[in-house]
């Protein structure tokens, strides 16, 4: 029987910035709004699927001078499992 690997992945950078934001009691829709961004493009920035450019990291430091950058390099680690194909 062939074994699927399925990896999951467990964000660590990114999630800083959704603990920063929710310290600041601020939504997405707000902070994105702050930053000049779209909710869509700032709901992906939390969720891992896209990375904050240069020009919009200065300006969140710019905006929010009490925040790390430095915590948006940690790595984000993949956890993976061993799981039969599907119907076995």
């Amino acid at each position: 029987m062939r074994k699927v690997i399925k990896k999951r992945k467990v964000t660590s950078g990114m999630a800083y910035l959704k603990q920063f934001r929710k310290e600041k009691k601020l939504s997405q829709q707000e902070m994105a709004e702050i930053l000049s961004i779209s909710v869509s493009h700032y709901s992906k920035l939390e969720g891992g699927f896209v990375f904050p450019s240069f020009h919009l990291i200065k300006k969140i430091k710019e905006k929010f001078h009490d925040f790390n950058t430095n915590n948006l390099f940690k790595r984000d680690k993949f956890i993976y499992s061993k799981k039969p194909p599907h119907g076995d």
